[in-house]
């Protein structure tokens, strides 16, 4: 008898321990904010935008992929709505503070914000080519968007951000895989990610290592491995924790 209630002691706790897990939903694309090379915003599936129209007449005749009929298609300055309901998220731009300080030798990216209307409750992103916004619905009372960034070097291709709306309506970000890969590798520009997924209460994203140099008068591939990055949603502490996994 005692043994019997040990073990259904035991099989509680277990359970309430995989229930307690957040489990998290796949990621779900509901919008995209593109840097065009001229250093313009173009905004892509937003429920709602006000902006600033690019108004020169000799670029966007140039370009009339850019332009509906005689109304521009991109924008210097604006605010946009992704999503609808309490799954909305905003990003603030402003086109004329980046090409301020734009140096297109060393970098052709620009520093957006994501997160609620007001501005102030929002976190910096980086847009360099492209931003793709993804909903990730959780079971519990947490919100995340997964940010797939493309890059305008194609160093590293593709790197993933994780903002989360919390409880409080406040923002967070919980990783950026370019900042977690620079804890691992002095040079990032070996590193390139690739996939991404979801399991249960871990988001894993895998990814290459190459690098190059010269054997005899050739320069060429010296090595190739593969690693993968696995964050893990601690309940008690409300944040990922990160594991390296290489082979």
């Amino acid at each position: 008898m005692k043994r019997l209630t040990w073990l259904m002691a035991v099989l509680t706790i277990m359970t309430t321990s995989v229930c307690s897990a957040m489990q998290m939903q796949q990621p779900v694309e509901i919008g995209a904010v593109s840097l065009l090379p001229m250093g313009y915003y173009e905004v892509k599936g937003a429920t709602a935008h006000e902006g600033v129209p690019f108004k020169n007449v000799k670029y966007l005749t140039s370009y009339p992929s850019l332009r509906m009929g005689n109304v521009s298609k991109i924008f210097d300055k604006g605010v946009a709505c992704f999503g609808n309901g309490e799954d909305c998220i905003y990003v603030h731009y402003d086109a004329r503070d980046g090409r301020a300080t734009y140096l297109p030798n060393k970098s052709n990216s620009f520093v957006s914000k994501i997160g609620g209307k007001d501005f102030t409750n929002s976190i910096d992103i980086t847009v360099s080519v492209m931003t793709h916004i993804n909903c990730i619905k959780t079971d519990s009372d947490e919100t995340m968007y997964l940010l797939v960034n493309e890059d305008a070097s194609a160093l590293t291709g593709i790197t993933y951000t994780l903002i989360g709306r919390r409880s409080d309506g406040s923002y967070v970000k919980y990783f950026d895989t370019d900042d977690i890969i620079g804890r691992y590798y002095a040079k990032k520009r070996e590193i390139k990610m690739q996939s991404i997924k979801i399991e249960n209460d871990e988001i894993i994203c895998d990814y290459t290592v190459n690098r190059y140099g010269y054997v005899g008068p050739n320069y060429r591939k010296t090595y190739e491995g593969y690693g993968r990055l696995c964050f893990k949603w601690d309940d008690k502490a409300k944040w990922f924790g990160v594991a390296n996994k290489t082979w």
